[in-house]
């Protein structure tokens, strides 16, 4: 009598579990193995793709496209090396008479188009005159959708169906929650009263200063971005009191066509007269100034020739350096 191995039908069923249990241990430690290769590759592709409409992306992030067009497959949050964002990608499919077609696009946060291309277009009719076309994009805004440059007419159903995806991809980005950008503490900005109504200042790079008492100057912008005026910076420095030398700094923002809109004369930066109210008197003469333009202003140091001798009763010192800051404010704007 034959054991229980011994038996044909016992011994193959043996074999054939041992060499399953072996294939299957294989297979698990090669999957093991390739899986994070194979996930790496699949999302350096990635990349790559979203590279092509927006350069210098090192990371991004698949945001949920519920609410979203049927025909946006994918809506990215691209990151630099840093973390910062970026920009948007959307991925979008069409399908017209003519075939297919998949849309790549990014934006900014303000939905201006940054990049654009097909990562597959399968078109049988004018496929360049059709890429061309939705490269004219790039630059326009989601919300206007208006092409730079002439569109080519004889693709006339492929370019509906890129107007269409355009369009749909323009309300996923309207479905995007975007945070408003946190504008930076400005010290200047800070420095003048809220209801001049300036939100950020910005150096004025191409200024280069022909006085030394205009140190700097920076440009004036609100919060929607609109340019208020530029912000001087003047300092000087003068007699105070017999043969004390006293320092005043001094900011004053200008419109574009010199009409004077406020000043600023922190403590912080009032090293003159301070003892007699001296500080105090001459703002009178600053506040009454405000709304007139430089150009009109008289630089006259004698309080006799002025328009204003009741508010400038006293503090002559204090009241000269000003007016010599202001002259050489306008003698740099004039110039």
């Amino acid at each position: 009598m034959k054991t229980l191995f011994e038996k044909d039908i016992v011994r193959f069923t043996f074999v054939l579990t041992v060499v399953s249990l072996a294939c299957g241990l294989l297979i698990g430690a090669v999957n093991y193995i390739t899986a994070p290769v194979i996930e790496n590759n699949l999302l350096q592709a990635k990349l790559d793709a979203y590279e092509s409409v927006l350069p210098g992306i090192e990371s991004f992030t698949e945001l949920d496209t519920e609410g979203d067009p049927a025909t946006v497959v994918d809506k990215i949050e691209g990151k630099d090396q840093d973390d910062n964002v970026l920009g948007y990608i959307f991925v979008a499919d069409g399908k017209n008479k003519y075939g297919t077609m998949t849309i790549v696009l990014s934006v900014d946060a303000e939905g201006t188009i940054l990049g654009a291309t097909f990562s597959a277009i399968e078109q049988t009719y004018q496929v360049e005159d059709t890429r061309n076309n939705l490269a004219l994009f790039v630059g326009t805004t989601l919300s206007d959708l208006t092409p730079a440059g002439d569109i080519t007419t004889g693709a006339t159903g492929s370019l509906n169906t890129v107007m269409d995806l355009l369009s749909d991809i323009a309300t996923a980005y309207g479905n995007l929650d975007i945070p408003e950008p946190e504008l930076p503490d400005d010290p200047t900005a800070a420095l003048f009263d809220d209801s001049l109504g300036i939100a950020y200042t910005e150096d004025d790079d191409g200024f280069a200063s022909g006085s030394a008492l205009v140190l700097w100057k920076k440009m004036a912008y609100d919060a929607e971005d609109n340019v208020l005026g530029s912000v001087y910076k003047l300092e000087g420095t003068g007699v105070k009191h017999d043969t004390d030398q006293g320092t005043i700094g001094l900011y004053v923002l200008l419109s574009e066509d010199g009409t004077i809109l406020g000043y600023a004369l922190p403590n912080a930066e009032y090293g003159h007269s301070r003892p007699s109210n001296y500080q105090y008197v001459n703002t009178l003469f600053l506040d009454s100034i405000i709304g007139g333009s430089l150009s009109d202003l008289s630089f006259s140091t004698d309080k006799e020739d002025e328009d204003f001798p009741d508010l400038i009763t006293d503090g002559t010192n204090t009241y000269t350096l000003i007016i010599t800051m202001l002259e050489a404010l306008h003698e740099e704007v004039q110039s």
